[in-house]
């Protein structure tokens, strides 16, 4: 109930022209972390046996996507508080 109301006080001012400017970057940091993680494990594959530190990278990649699905649940509550 705490975090609702903080919600609520940081998005007081929100509009629809602002949320949908948030899903776009939101959809935008999705795709880029996505195309790095690929990126990552088609680089992880090419060189697991020279360079086994690759996985560590991977392992950060697959951290920050708890960050952006954050995100996407903030722009969620959103829609709800402005219909």
């Amino acid at each position: 109930m705490k975090a609702t109301r903080r919600l609520q006080k940081k998005y007081a001012g929100f509009n629809h022209e602002k949320l949908h400017a948030s899903e776009r970057q939101v959809q935008k940091e999705r795709d880029l972390l996505f195309y790095s993680m690929i990126g990552l494990m088609l680089l992880a594959i090419a060189t697991i046996f020279i360079d086994p530190i690759m996985i560590v990278f991977i392992t950060i990649g697959i951290s920050l996507l708890p960050m952006v699905d954050e995100k996407e649940r903030e722009i969620k509550y959103i829609k709800t508080l402005l219909t």
